[in-house]
């Protein structure tokens, strides 16, 4: 008697957890050929489709994981109700994918399709429908499509303020991100109100959250560089020099990021001795640092390269 899909499923799955991924597809195809048979095929597919993505992405063999992904989503949002949630899900997994090999635009649309997936089936207000906002944001903030990750970012603050309260990490997180992609949009005072904000949050915060106030603080003085307020710039990046150093030393990435910053925001005010030395410590430093990779490593030698070549000009 041959085997059902329940029993080819279950050994596929154990082959693929003992590295036999080749067998494994193989059992999880005759697995798919059994549920043709089935009056109710939808859920067989679902779960058969979905463990073959799961195995592919761990073999590093995206386009064919992302193929059977979109199989879960199309009989997912086929069968509607509840299996919505798995069409969510599959297409968050296919952005996931995406987002990780660094094909943003193909990942657009299936986090848009997760977010409203999601909406579809609970609403606005849900953690999964607002991680999906967040994350769909952030994907259009770097894509330079600016008014929608505003828009995205937003309505996924709203709900962690009103669910958890402004001093849930995550909530500080997303209006420090709201405040960029205001800044990238020059709506210059709104990006302050709102940078301000953040930062009187991480100040009333524990000292866990310091990191966050170093990184918005950097943000800050980014932004008000770009705005041509250079002497709030560099007073900002200062701090995040102060606090990076103090908290977490000398020889750790997020100092030498600060201190690359600082460098920058020195160089738009003509400070280029400063500057220089900002950039020298900061390459001493991000040697002795192994998690940077090696083109923010570049990035610190090209800017000290700039700068000592502009300082022997003006000699």
């Amino acid at each position: 008697m041959p085997k059902d899909w329940i029993a080819l499923n279950e050994e596929a799955t154990a082959d693929a957890r003992h590295g036999d991924v080749e067998n494994a597809l193989k059992l999880w195809q005759r697995a798919l050929d059994a549920i043709k048979s089935l009056p109710d095929k939808v859920q067989p597919l679902i779960v058969v489709h979905d463990n073959m993505a799961r195995c592919l992405i761990k073999q590093d063999r995206a386009d064919e994981a992302i193929e059977h992904w979109k199989e879960v989503g199309a009989n997912a949002v086929k069968a509607g109700g509840a299996l919505i949630a798995n069409a969510a899900r599959a297409h968050t997994d296919i952005a996931e994918a995406l987002l990780a090999r660094h094909r943003l635009e193909e990942a657009e649309p299936h986090m848009q399709a997760a977010a409203d997936l999601w909406d579809r089936q609970f609403g606005e207000s849900h953690p999964e429908t607002a991680a999906a906002r967040k994350t769909l944001g952030t994907l259009q903030r770097d894509l330079h499509k600016h008014p929608e990750a505003e828009a995205n970012l937003r309505k996924a603050y709203d709900f962690y303020l009103k669910r958890y309260g402004e001093h849930f990490i995550e909530t500080p997180r997303l209006l420090n991100e709201i405040a960029l992609v205001c800044a990238m949009q020059e709506k210059f005072d709104e990006a302050e109100r709102l940078f301000q904000k953040v930062f009187e949050i991480w100040q009333n915060s524990t000292a866990s959250k310091r990191p966050d106030m170093i990184k918005s603080l950097n943000d800050l003085g980014l932004y008000y560089q770009s705005a041509g307020k250079h002497e709030k710039a560099e007073r900002a990046c200062r701090r995040a020099v102060h606090l990076a150093e103090r908290f977490w030393g000398t020889t750790h990435a997020e100092t030498v990021r600060s201190l690359n910053t600082l460098g920058a925001c020195l160089v738009s005010q003509n400070k280029l001795e400063e500057a220089q030395e900002c950039f020298e410590r900061a390459l001493d430093l991000a040697e002795k640092v192994k998690s940077l990779p090696p083109r923010f490593i570049a990035g610190i030698l090209d800017n000290l390269s700039n700068v000592a070549a502009t300082r022997a000009l003006k000699r």
